[in-house]
């Protein structure tokens, strides 16, 4: 691509975190404070950028590359996690604006 997009808007959160959770996971708010790598159809709130010392780093907003799961087009999708680190298109998740996307992940504006 010619353009980049990433610096958009970014938005970076820390949060405790719950169970296991891996630099690029999609996750959801967990309990107060605290957010947990989703599972298959969950909605998430934003991706995990980095965790250390029980602590995640998540961007809640802006330009981001995920893996994805199956097929996913640009243009407003409703995306939801697909397990093992990746999102989906779904019947029911977020609305999100996909800039970019081919078989093995796709840019998204959280």
């Amino acid at each position: 691509m010619k353009v980049c997009f990433h610096g958009f808007q970014e938005n970076v959160a820390s949060f405790e975190v719950s169970g296991t959770v891996s630099k690029g996971d999609p996750v959801k708010v967990s309990a107060n404070g605290t957010v947990a790598a989703c599972a298959a159809g969950d909605k998430f709130c934003g991706i995990a950028l980095s965790v250390r010392d029980g602590i995640a780093a998540v961007q809640l907003a802006g330009y981001v590359r995920v893996p994805v799961s199956g097929a996913v087009s640009a243009g407003y999708q409703t995306l939801a996690a697909a397990g093992e680190g990746a999102v989906k298109a779904a019947e029911t998740g977020r609305e999100l604006l996909v800039i970019d996307a081919d078989s093995a992940e796709c840019g998204i504006l959280l």
